[in-house]
């Protein structure tokens, strides 16, 4: 059976799994990702789903699901006073982990863009 031909990439191209890799590098090792590890970041975590047990976005959609995440509703960035006042929402993993993520990634995108 034939195979596929080799493909050239030059040493100067990284390759799709080496550009997550240095993503995920830059991203762990922020230091306030400590912050999640913290009792009080557990209590205000606890506090928030047990206030708003849905997911908001689900609700929206009129769909019932378990929030599971206690996330910024803007983006802390490091911003210690953000982190820890909030204001917070309770979401589920699915949209934490995809709509969230992208609405804030396209926000970074527009702000490097417009260099501000």
């Amino acid at each position: 059976m034939p195979t596929k031909a080799p493909t050239f990439r030059p040493s100067t191209v990284r390759t799709p799994t080496q550009i997550r890799a240095e993503y995920d590098a830059r991203r762990y090792n922020l230091p306030w990702r400590a912050w999640y590890g913290t009792a009080r970041w557990r209590a205000t975590r606890e506090a928030q789903l047990s206030l708003q047990p849905l997911c908001c976005m689900c609700l929206e959609a009129d769909i019932v699901t378990e929030a599971t995440v206690c996330d910024h509703v803007e983006p802390h960035r490091g911003n210690e006073d953000l982190f820890w006042s909030g204001p917070f929402q309770s979401l589920c993993s699915h949209h934490h982990n995809s709509t969230k993520q992208r609405e804030e990634n396209a926000h970074d995108k527009d702000q490097r863009w417009l260099g501000t």
